[in-house]
């Protein structure tokens, strides 16, 4: 339950992360594109490979919603996947999938699919993850 949780307030927080960016000094900058690529990490291919896991039932919607996020957004993928943060993601990625257990009551793939529906179907998705963009490329 403790992960379930952790894993929720993780998913929320990329939601928060794409409405709320600012940029303040470079070390902040810095950290700034250090957790955008993380949680776009955890969003996409985390997603992805914790459904495959934990919830097979939804891993094929998920699937589809994260290949039409990354087909809106090359230019974000392309930055995630280009960045120095990527393997500090990964990892601690991988740390998380590695630690959870199975859960009949897993619903993180459900909040992971309409949070990435809600980037690449709604207007103030689509803007939230221009400015995540713009943030990268500082």
């Amino acid at each position: 339950m403790r992960i379930f949780v952790s894993l929720m307030i993780v998913l929320m927080a990329v939601w928060t992360l794409f409405v709320g960016i600012s940029a303040a000094q470079e070390g902040s900058l810095e950290r700034q594109k250090a957790k955008i690529v993380s949680r776009v990490y955890q969003l996409t291919y985390g997603a992805e490979e914790m459904c495959k896991r934990y919830s097979p039932q939804e891993s094929n919607q998920v699937s589809e919603a994260v290949a039409k996020f990354k087909n809106t957004y090359p230019e974000l993928m392309k930055l995630v996947e280009e960045s120095p943060y990527l393997d500090k993601a990964k990892k601690r990625m991988s740390i998380l999938i590695d630690r959870m257990e199975k859960n009949p009551e897993y619903t993180e793939c459900l909040a992971a699919y309409n949070m990435l529906q809600q980037c690449t179907d709604t207007e103030s998705g689509k803007q939230d993850i221009l400015k995540t963009i713009a943030e990268l490329k500082k």
